[in-house]
């Protein structure tokens, strides 16, 4: 998660497209250690015991909403005899890491302004950037789980792409009417093709 402090200069602004496939300049090499000695700075307990984070009211919310989305998310895979446990696990976590990658994009924020984390609330921005950060994390770990229909059928359609039976252009309609392994045919075949085709996105 040290990518959450990957800085495009000194403002700590993750743009996906403007960072995929590139590596960190010397510039945003040293933001990032900047960021990290002043997180490690930061003395979280005091004598009278830890200063807490407050959240603002609005990012309070928005962050109850975020969680409640992955728990739903997590709910509806246990209901899915075919998503497997470890997915299922991985989602019931969920909460707690869009929690935890909160905190610690509030943390960089705040020591980046020379401010104390609990001195500043929490910003519904932070929680949208944190929710952003979640999404990207939750695509790679759908890979990571071969058991899954998804996969399964992912695999399959990555297989007839590269044997040429799969032409640029062609609808997730026409690929379900092939009956392929993992794919099948009838109901529910065209939304299978579909996560198939979120996977391999």
């Amino acid at each position: 998660f040290q990518a959450v402090a990957y800085p495009a200069g000194s403002d700590f602004n993750y743009d996906g497209e403007a960072h995929r496939n590139t590596s960190p300049s010397e510039e945003d090499k040293r933001a990032l250690r900047q960021a990290y000695d002043r997180l490690a700075s930061v003395d979280y307990i005091e004598e009278d015991g830890p200063r807490e984070v407050d959240l603002a009211s609005t990012a309070d919310d928005a962050l109850w909403d975020a969680i409640q989305s992955v728990e739903r998310d997590a709910e509806r895979a246990r209901d899915d005899a075919s998503t497997p446990d470890a997915w299922t696990g991985w989602l019931r976590k969920g909460g707690n890491l869009l929690g935890s990658m909160t905190l610690i994009l509030h943390a960089v924020k705040a020591t980046g302004d020379r401010r104390h984390p609990a001195s500043v609330p929490v910003q519904p921005e932070t929680v949208e950037r944190a929710s952003l950060w979640f999404d990207h994390f939750r695509s790679h770990a759908r890979r990571l789980y071969p058991q899954s229909s998804s996969w399964r059928a992912a695999r399959t359609l990555a297989a007839k792409i590269r044997e040429g039976e799969v032409d640029d252009g062609t609808k997730p309609r026409e690929v379900a009417q092939k009956g392929w392994r993992d794919i099948g045919s009838g109901a529910g075949a065209t939304d299978r093709v579909r996560d198939a085709l979120e996977v391999l996105d």
